[in-house]
């Protein structure tokens, strides 16, 4: 008699450092959307606080995924953090019947602590994210959210707008469409999902602003876990980064990537806008800090320079989806090509790591279904390519 064996979940031990992160999370998102912050002489200007809100108001809740990296010590290093998050579906995807069940509760909660009736999970036009919300939206609906898939540019707004999309995707037929008016939207602030929040917390001067909101243990966590990263000149004085910080990254260019800080356009969001130091000479790379992009490279109004944590090696988790052990995202469901050779790793496999966090903002709740996105990608910058696996992992006590 053959027999069959079910994929498994793979299993990362961090889910005290994700708890801890959830913990603070929240506290810097408030310090974020501050008067002390938004009029500050620096950091009113680094942030692009001048980009037209979304919806009605103040946010209800935010859907924020942290890209994580596991580095060979067990620590987690954050590289992004993904207010405008996709992958829900891909996530959905790779879990069994009972983990699917645990994992829409948290979403079903989320939405409930909002106090809303009805929502629209949308899209927009140039988004190619369809098919995931359509598979993430029903299967909601199912465990008794009233929710929709929908896209934004056209169809009739109503009740709640969890979007999936940025105005760089959208062609609206009028101006009020193009920013959700008159409607609650999740994030309705899109400086959040500026890169140059991460310089703002390694900026020490604004130690007495950022302990308002959190302890001096919760502030030491968050720059332990956020990268490092700095402004690389400064706005309005277009002044360049001090030599104390300058220095050592020109001395090792290979520890550091530059990205772009902005919001709301082609270039701010995936590897876009990110020149990774390992990937060039150390010339390009220097010549990039002084403000000469290299080709089909945009890095917006005020880059930013961030520390590059590489992650552990991934090969026995790729190796386990190649040989049907562990379970894969199944893209195929979501009308997109195979994402990889179907085989097993011919070198190194680097790994970002997508947990969900649902915000609350009305109940001050968070809410964390305990599983992972994981990117899994033979080369350091493992954002989602043709030459990627999705795979789920559930999140577990460092030595459990």
């Amino acid at each position: 008699m053959t027999v069959v064996q079910t994929p498994s979940l793979g299993v990362l031990h961090i889910k005290s450092q994700i708890e801890a992160l959830g913990e603070v999370l929240p506290k810097f998102i408030r310090a974020l959307k501050s008067d002390e912050v938004q009029n500050h002489k620096v950091w009113g200007y680094a942030l692009p606080f001048d980009v037209t809100p979304y919806g009605n108001g103040a946010s209800l809740g935010h859907c924020v995924r942290p890209d994580i990296i596991v580095t060979n010590s067990g620590q987690i290093k954050v590289c992004e953090l993904d207010f405008v998050p996709s992958g829900r579906g891909f996530l959905l995807s790779a879990l069994n019947d009972h983990d699917s069940d645990t994992y829409l509760d948290a979403y079903k909660k989320w939405y409930a602590s909002m106090g809303v009736d009805h929502v629209q999970y949308g899209v927009a036009t140039k988004t190619t994210c369809m098919e995931e919300i359509k598979y993430f939206a029903k299967a909601l609906a199912r465990h008794g959210v009233d929710i929709e898939a929908v896209n934004l540019d056209t169809c009739q707004l109503s009740g709640l707008i969890d979007r999936l999309s940025y105005r760089s995707e959208m062609t609206p037929d009028h101006p009020s469409k193009y920013n959700l008016d008159g409607v609650p939207v999740i994030t309705a602030e899109p400086y959040l999902d500026s890169k140059a929040v991460f310089a703002l917390v390694h900026d020490t001067d604004m130690d007495s602003v950022l302990l308002q909101y959190m302890s001096k243990d919760e502030l030491a966590f968050l720059r332990n876990v956020l990268a490092e990263t700095y402004l690389i000149r400064y706005p309005v004085t277009g002044e360049i980064l001090d030599a104390k910080y300058l220095l050592p990254i020109i001395d090792n260019p290979k520890d550091w990537a530059i990205k772009n800080a902005n919001v709301e356009t082609d270039y701010n969001w995936g590897a876009r806008g990110v020149m990774l130091g390992k990937k060039y000479s150390r010339r390009a790379f220097v010549n990039a800090l002084m403000g000469h992009e290299p080709r089909r490279k945009d890095f917006g109004k005020n880059p930013v320079v961030q520390r590059f944590a590489e992650s552990r090696d991934f090969t026995g988790m790729w190796n386990s989806v190649i040989r049907g052990y562990q379970a894969q995202a199944h893209v195929s469901t979501f009308a997109r090509a195979q994402q990889a050779h179907m085989q097993e790793a011919r070198k190194k496999v680097y790994a970002r790591v997508g947990v969900y966090y649902l915000i609350s903002t009305v109940t001050d709740e968070v809410f964390m279904p305990p599983y992972a996105i994981v990117t899994l990608r033979q080369d350091p910058l493992a954002h989602g390519a043709s030459d990627v696996i999705f795979t789920a992992a559930s999140l577990a006590y460092k030595g459990a």
